[in-house]
């Protein structure tokens, strides 16, 4: 779902960023440019970026038409690397954590560069276990997946047994949830092209269904049920699908 970007590092006062100029720009219209190097600030830390990831949503976004003020901006929301720097009023990070992290919009500062600033409440602090780009391909999918059951749903340990449709199940968003639902311990029936059963089936899902039969999906899962219906239905691919789903 995601393509991995490692950034050099250089000049200790400058850094390199690529940056969309203007709205409909193409990732081929990218620019690379020499910019002053940002410091940390109240709320938001200096990391010095190992590995991004990047999101569909990286090349979407300028084909939005923003206002000009907007841009320039530096593209890309998922992240990991090491903190070059933190303000004094903040406690919960040190100057060499590793960490991942997630960028906002509105920020204009992405991780498609050598050092990126970023709020100190999007970041976490990173397991030695896992590469810098393991870590930068998780954020977006991950937090939205943990978003939905947990915020959301308010799934916890007292839903063990439950049965959860997740449809996407093999997608980004989808995969996370799985593996999340599973740490549950709910039963999780997995919608996906019957190509990515394996690999859902390998992540944790109980049963799987083929998106493309949509009409068989309600008596599939009600087979699968023994007629009782779910108890939770995560759909990541669109709002069609969710309204189809409930129906």
């Amino acid at each position: 779902e995601s393509s991995i970007y490692r950034v050099p590092h250089y000049n200790m006062e400058t850094h390199k960023a690529w940056r969309v100029l203007a709205p409909g720009a193409a990732p081929t219209d990218f620019q690379l440019e020499t910019l002053e190097r940002p410091v940390a600030k109240p709320g938001f830390l200096l990391v010095r970026v190992h590995a991004a990831s990047i999101n569909p949503v990286d090349f979407k976004l300028p084909e939005v038409n923003f206002a000009p003020s907007f841009y320039p901006y530096t593209p890309g929301l998922d992240g990991a690397g090491v903190v070059a720097g933190v303000d004094e009023s903040d406690t919960d990070f040190a100057v060499g954590d590793r960490v991942v992290f997630h960028t906002f919009f509105n920020d204009k500062d992405g991780t498609l560069a050598e050092y990126c600033l970023v709020r100190a409440s999007a970041a976490v602090k990173a397991p030695l276990l896992l590469s810098f780009e393991d870590l930068a391909a998780m954020p977006c999918a991950a937090w939205t997946a943990y978003q939905g059951l947990i915020q959301k749903m308010h799934i916890d340990e007292a839903d063990k047994g439950s049965t959860i449709v997740i449809t996407g199940a093999s997608g980004g968003v989808g995969s996370y949830a799985v593996q999340i639902s599973k740490a549950f311990n709910l039963r999780v029936v997995a919608v996906c092209s019957e190509k990515n059963f394996e690999f859902v089936r390998s992540i944790g899902a109980d049963e799987t269904v083929d998106y493309h039969d949509v009409k068989a999906l309600s008596a599939s899962i009600k087979t699968l049920t023994d007629g009782r219906g779910v108890d939770f239905w995560l759909d990541s691919v669109s709002s069609e699908s969710a309204k189809a789903g409930l129906s």
